[in-house]
């Protein structure tokens, strides 16, 4: 049993480069793909959720680049704290969180609220996955 597989006395699975590939690609494009989906659609949301100025849609943007850059020193040293699965784990449901929030906002704050909360996962090599991905890249 090599190092790799071992950990505190018990043998981890391994994922072979099948089934690794596909993973960490579908963990880095989640949250770039959640976004850009949603940026076409900024001007309706801002008008269909009641933005006070036309350019207050930025501010769902800007909710994004928050959660993105205060996310990686928060999840960081919990995935060296608590492990890289269950760090994932937690980043995902904050992202799926995010997005039953953003889908059900039916006023503008609460979809910045959700933006914010998107952001902690996924995207743009955001917060719990991207550090999971390069350290799990580099380990392998």
């Amino acid at each position: 049993m090599t190092r790799s597989e071992f950990r505190s006395g018990v043998a981890q699975s391994m994922l072979r480069n099948s089934e690794f590939v596909p993973l960490v690609a579908l963990l880095m494009s989640l949250s770039a793909l959640s976004t850009d989906a949603m940026l076409p659609a900024l001007p309706d949301i801002g008008s269909e959720l009641g933005a006070a100025a036309r350019n207050d849609v930025q501010y769902i943007i800007t909710a994004l680049f928050l959660g993105m850059g205060i996310g990686p020193l928060l999840f960081g040293p919990l995935s060296d704290c608590i492990g890289r699965k269950s760090s994932i784990l937690i980043g995902l449901v904050l992202f799926m969180a995010g997005c039953v929030i953003s889908i059900a906002a039916t006023q503008f704050w609460v979809m910045i609220a959700g933006a914010y909360s998107r952001a902690w996962e996924p995207p743009h090599r955001v917060s719990s996955p991207w550090p999971w991905c390069a350290t799990s890249t580099r380990d392998a």
